[in-house]
């Protein structure tokens, strides 16, 4: 499509451009004031490649409309082929307007190709007319030159003539006046030049006989011309006469091949109803709900439409390009006959009537040229049309495909799900477990009776199937539910918790104080309330102080009251801490009496949560047995799949068997497979063991490059000259140490 549209916009451009050469051509053949045939020839070959252009353009134009079109019925055949059941006189309505505008179609090519044929054969005549004209300017320049080349002779031939009667009247007078003088040798002298004036008598003679030459010539000519004429009107009646009868015979066979075809398009028609018929009982049911008969009817609607619309265009370029072929029919006519009145080519008023002729040329170029404008802008509206429609026609191609996917996408899926449904077998198994599960109770709400254990096994497993499901969202609500109590309960205890921890410090920081006040009260000032005061933090913390009180018969100068009879200060600080430690502890008592409550309901809610999780096994157990006769009832549940994939990660069989076959394998190894075993796997098992080895190996290879460089290169290594002196310079090994020997050595020992 795109290629198209290019091509089109290309076509456009150079179109403008050949407008434009037309243009400055005929404007400077206006202005030329000189006959030129040549100027005209270029003229009229500009003007007939313009014509071919737009020919080949408009067939180009036809050849786009009529792919476009065969993609559009394809098209259409798909979506009728997977609709099913259409409307039958709305198909036949439509297939007659394709047929009667691939018949106009048909027509414009055949009339296309005879105007094709119509062109060579004008080019052919034009061609014979030209060389004929060229002929004929030939015959012209060799005549006027013959009569030049005459006229001169005969000029020269009158004045030796007048010279000659000069010279014989003088020699007449000269032989009166001197008969006696001149003698013999006037006499011979005066035969020559008679001699002399019958051979230019003679040759005066000749000349008018060459006259007469001229004159057949002229007429020869002017028969030739005749014949010419005759000849040329004679083959373009035969060349009118051929390109009818060859038109008539590419119709017959393009009449004969669309017959051939209908006849092809009838029997593929009468295969595809009876593959409908075929199908028909089995889409049914799946193609009424994609499409409803009101926006079939629109769809036809508005093809047809677009198919008038075409129609009319159609009929318009064909009437433009019969009303060509008529005027190349009287160009034709004209261009092979001569003026009226004009016999001979030779004729001056032959220019005259040629050039009137030129005028009347001039003028049909000049209306050419406005019809030309007229028949681009119309073709450019055409193309803009074109253009549109195209456009219009794509935007439904893709309207009709993406329905065309989308319902094959719908058939390939009902497909799919007619696969996944159960077989006879498989059906009637269901039906025998099913009435197991009733003798069972499962069905204990009464949902699937006996009546409904033939037809309506489908809808008992899918009540049973909403039911389960119904279930399994309220025991996810109730886990949710709480899942969300828990987490309250243990932000609970945790502030608790964190609350008993401050009110713990509080009491190790006021113990303290107690401590330091007891060491820095003295024992002896206080007397009997220092000894109570040790008894009473000696207690248990769980146990009561009651406040002491002192009898008002103490002396003043006692050691524990003051002057007023009131308790000292050391004694009421000891009484307020101990009321606020058993304060204190009243409040860790509760708050552990809480915190036991907490804990007793957070590990009933774990029970319960382990009972729930339990329970939901079961019911995705049971819903995924339900769900093996209804297919993929279920994939829309996200809580459904949060448990499949929990059920599949517990029950894995492929995990559970690879730990199965490596505790066997592990149980067949020996002794020492099983300590190389364990003692791989704990150096390769972390990353400091395997960089432990890695260095290991670097230095024991380290270790043996270094000891065996010194054994090979040190004399004294392991004091080999003391154990064994006489191999200190053996000729054997003495390239071992101190490396290489030298040369004087070499050649001493191989001398």
């Amino acid at each position: 499509m795109q290629s198209n549209a290019a091509m089109i916009i290309m076509n456009k451009e150079v179109s403008s451009r050949s407008k434009k050469e037309l243009a400055k051509m005929t404007k400077e053949f206006r202005q030329s004031n000189s006959v030129d045939l040549s100027s005209f020839k270029m003229l009229l070959k500009a003007y007939q490649r313009e014509i071919d252009a737009l020919s080949e353009r408009c067939g180009e134009s036809d050849a786009f409309y009529i792919n476009l079109f065969e993609e559009l019925k394809d098209g259409e055949a798909v979506r009728l082929r997977q609709a099913g059941a259409g409307d039958e006189s709305d198909l036949k309505a439509t297939k007659m307007e394709v047929e009667r505008l691939r018949e106009e179609a048909e027509g414009l090519r055949g009339l296309s190709a005879k105007l094709e044929e119509t062109k060579l054969e004008l080019e052919r005549v034009s061609k014979e007319g030209e060389s004929m004209v060229t002929e004929i300017v030939s015959l012209k320049a060799s005549r006027e030159e013959i009569t030049a080349t005459a006229k001169t002779e005969i000029e020269r031939l009158i004045l030796v003539r007048d010279e000659l009667v000069i010279d014989n009247d003088k020699l007449k007078r000269t032989k009166n006046e001197s008969l006696v003088d001149v003698g013999k040798e006037k006499d011979d002298e005066v035969a020559r030049l008679q001699r002399e004036v019958m051979e230019y008598e003679e040759e005066f003679k000749g000349l008018k006989d060459q006259d007469l030459t001229i004159k057949q010539l002229q007429k020869q000519i002017k028969q030739q011309n005749e014949q010419y004429s005759v000849e040329i009107e004679r083959r373009i009646k035969e060349g009118i006469k051929d390109g009818l009868d060859e038109g008539d015979e590419k119709v017959n066979e393009v009449m004969n091949r669309e017959a051939e075809w209908m006849r092809k398009c009838e029997t593929l028609e009468l295969e595809l109803r009876a593959e409908r018929a075929g199908r028909q009982a089995s889409d049914n049911n799946l193609v009424t709900g994609i499409q409803s008969q009101g926006d079939r009817e629109e769809a036809f609607e508005q093809q047809k439409k677009i198919l008038l619309g075409e129609t009319e265009r159609l009929m318009e370029e064909l009437y433009i390009l019969g009303r060509e072929r008529d005027e190349l029919k009287l160009k034709l006519g004209e261009l092979g006959k001569l003026p009226a009145g004009v016999t001979d080519p030779t004729d001056p008023t032959f220019n005259l009537n040629f050039e009137n002729e030129r005028t009347a040329l001039m003028n049909e170029i000049a209306e050419a040229n406005g019809t030309l404008q007229q028949v681009r802008k119309e073709r450019k509206m055409r193309e803009e049309e074109l253009e549109e429609s195209a456009n219009s026609l794509k935007l439904e191609l893709d309207v009709v495909r993406n329905r065309g996917r989308g319902v094959i996408e719908e058939l390939e899926s009902v497909k799919s799900e007619l696969r996944l449904l159960p077989s006879k077998e498989e059906a009637e198994r269901m039906r025998k477990e099913l009435r197991v599960l009733k003798q069972v109770n499962f069905n204990e709400d009464g949902e699937g009776d006996e009546e409904g254990e033939d037809g309506g096994v489908e809808g008992i497993l899918m009540k049973r199937l909403r039911k389960v499901e119904g279930d399994l969202i309220g025991a996810q609500r109730e886990s949710n539910e709480k899942d969300a109590e828990l987490e309250r309960l243990l932000k609970g205890t945790k502030t608790l918790e964190e609350e008993n921890a401050e009110l713990v410090k509080l009491v190790e920081r006021l113990e303290g104080d107690v401590v330091a006040l007891q060491k820095g009260v003295a024992a002896s000032s206080l007397g009997g309330e220092g000894e109570l005061l040790r008894g009473i933090l000696e207690k248990n913390n769980t146990s009561r102080a009651t406040p002491v009180k002192v009898a008002p018969s103490t002396p003043l100068g006692g050691t524990g009251l003051g002057g007023s009879g009131t308790l000292s200060p050391g004694h009421q600080m000891t009484t307020i801490l101990m009321a606020q430690r058993d304060r204190l502890q009243e409040k860790v008592s509760s708050l552990e009496q809480t915190r036991d409550s907490l804990r007793k309901e957070l590990t009933s809610a774990l029970r319960k949560s382990e009972s729930v999780f339990q329970q939901n096994e079961k019911l995705y157990e049971r819903l995924r047995y339900a769900g093996t006769g209804v297919g993929e009832a279920t994939q829309d549940i996200g809580d459904v799949r949060d448990l499949e994939e929990g059920f599949e990660k517990k029950h894995d069989p492929f995990k559970e068997f690879a730990q199965r076959e490596k505790r066997r394998r592990l149980a067949k190894l020996g002794p020492v497979e099983t300590i190389v075993y364990t003692v791989a796997r704990l150096v390769l098992g972390n990353k400091t063991g395997r960089n432990g080895l890695v260095i290991y190996v670097v230095l024991l290879h380290f270790l043996i490059f270094i000891t065996t460089y010194h054994w090979a290169h040190e004399k004294s290594c392991g004091g080999l000259d003391l154990l064994h002196p006489e191999l200190h310079d053996h000729e054997t090994i003495t390239h071992m140490h101190g490396g290489v020997p030298e040369i004087a050595d070499h050649l001493k020992l191989s001398n």
